[in-house]
């Protein structure tokens, strides 16, 4: 079968800097919707924040998406299968079990594994597209994972002799591994569907999926989505800056720069929490945020600045 082309309408004409700088901002979102999961964790259930999130999104970005929708129809029948398994991999098991993962495990536990991402989504980018890392950037990847979790143990290695390992943490690293499969799939649907599209037909399966496992939640397990102001403010949060614009934007980055250079900024969230922390919650900056910032900026830095190579 001759493969689809992404129709000139749907191509993104982009300055070379705005990938890595959209990434830097959906980091910071990434930051604050860490704190907001484990804030509601108990208010909302899991299944049904996904649910509604993914719906919620698709609705809203349905009127800007789906002129491009009709003309790529011939990319989206082609890549159909790729569109369900991102639609699980994200959503249906990716983002629900993370939210489940932190009911039961601490926020170091879960910044350790979700730390372990980019390395995940390189061995994945190796084993199924053949991008291989340079020297300079091997050493950025281990420099950057060094400096988050020296940011996330807050400088003491007694946390980690410490750690109690609980069944979230295997729900939060079953997440990650749905992730890093999650960015090669986006990245071979880039070549005949736009970000946009890939976005709306991804939440659109992923609501749908999640239907008869929300009608499950409720009715087998009693776990209904409270009818609040707060409820639906968290909702229209993670539909809104958590989907649309961060998933929106992280696609149109694997589409450009590739997965495993994406995936590297995901360092910088640690250092964004821990700025957050001092500015909004008047925690102190201490000398080991300085280090493990420093670190992770100077490890993304070495990790991006050239492209991964592809295996020969």
């Amino acid at each position: 079968m001759t493969e689809s082309k992404l129709p000139a309408s749907g191509r993104i004409s982009h300055p070379e800097w705005l990938p890595y700088a959209s990434l830097v901002f959906v980091m910071i979102i990434h930051a604050i919707s860490v704190i907001v999961s484990r804030d509601i964790r108990t208010e909302i259930p899991p299944v049904g924040l996904t649910f509604w999130r993914y719906l919620i999104a698709t609705v809203l970005l349905l009127p800007f998406v789906y002129r491009q929708c009709i003309e790529q129809w011939p990319g989206i029948r082609q890549m159909w299968r790729h569109i369900v398994v991102i639609a699980v991999a994200q959503a249906a098991l990716g983002q629900v079990l993370f939210y489940i993962g932190l009911h039961t495990t601490t926020a170091t536990n879960a910044g350790l594994i979700i730390a372990l991402q980019p390395a995940i989504v390189i061995l994945c980018a190796f084993l199924v597209l053949g991008d291989v890392m340079n020297r300079s950037q091997v050493l950025g990847l281990g420099l950057a994972l060094v400096g988050a979790a020296i940011i996330v143990v807050r400088g003491d290695l007694n946390v980690i002799r410490n750690l109690d390992f609980v069944i979230g943490d295997f729900w939060v690293l079953l997440a990650i591994l749905c992730w890093g499969y999650y960015a090669i799939l986006v990245r071979q649907c880039a070549a005949v569907m736009s970000p946009l599209v890939i976005f709306e037909t991804q939440s659109f399966v992923a609501f749908v999926s999640l239907l008869p496992i929300y009608i499950i939640e409720m009715t087998v397990f009693g776990n209904y989505m409270p009818v609040t102001l707060h409820a639906a403010g968290t909702v229209m949060f993670f539909a809104v800056f958590s989907s649309i614009i961060a998933l929106g934007i992280v696609i149109y980055a694997i589409s450009t720069i590739g997965p495993g250079r994406s995936a590297m900024f995901s360092y910088l969230i640690p250092p964004f929490t821990a700025i957050g922390a001092v500015a909004l919650l008047g925690e102190s900056f201490e000398r080991y945020h300085l280090i493990g910032m420093v670190a992770v900026l100077a490890g993304v830095f070495l990790a991006t600045r050239q492209p991964m190579r592809a295996r020969n």
